[in-house]
């Protein structure tokens, strides 16, 4: 079986705590439930609400593990700890080769 691929996509801004708190958290978190390894991009998530075009700073977290326990761990910390409604996460099976 292949082994899946996570993409996490998290919103940095909140209503209690700073972008660089939510950052500092997301990557701390990374850190202690992907300790195998995993790559983060900076991003700007976008939509349209009340306000307008909201563009928001984002983080991507990309993880190929076999440990969903892990993945939900780290999505349900990130999003109590920063307050969020949500968290993304897609999961896919690509075929991954390591060279």
């Amino acid at each position: 079986m292949t082994t899946p691929t996570f993409t996490i996509t998290l919103g940095l801004e909140s209503p209690k705590l700073t972008v660089e708190e939510c950052r500092a958290l997301a990557l701390i978190a990374a850190a202690e439930n992907f300790p195998s390894g995993h790559t983060i991009t900076e991003a700007t998530g976008r939509w349209t609400s009340e306000r307008g075009v909201i563009d928001e700073p984002s983080l991507v977290i990309t993880v190929i593990t076999d440990d969903r326990a892990a993945v939900d761990l780290f999505c349900q910390t990130y999003k109590v700890g920063a307050f969020q409604d949500c968290v993304l996460l897609q999961i896919t099976r690509p075929e991954t080769i390591w060279v």
